[in-house]
């Protein structure tokens, strides 16, 4: 495959900060890159932690969904129609 090289800017820190976390997971730059390009490509919008957050608080819901148990609220065969407290 044919490729290119990309420049950005970034502040120092922040790509020394980076490439730390990079170097401990064994990727690169590149690796970055091509990632954030596929990624890009896939969703047609740019990674942001605020996905993870949405993404985090759907698990929690289905996680509730998935644990809710269903009460019966009967008592001596009466039917208690009071609605469940939110």
């Amino acid at each position: 495959m044919e490729s290119t090289l990309v420049t950005a800017r970034v502040p120092t820190a922040k790509k020394e900060a980076g490439s730390q976390i990079l170097a401990e997971l064994g990727n690169t730059t590149t690796d970055l890159v091509n990632s954030a390009f596929d990624y890009l490509i896939d969703r047609r919008e740019l990674p942001q932690a605020r996905d993870e957050v949405r993404a985090r608080a759907k698990d929690v819901h289905a996680f509730l969904r998935e644990s809710t148990l269903v009460v019966d609220w009967s008592k001596d065969g009466e039917v208690d129609d009071r609605e469940p407290s939110a």
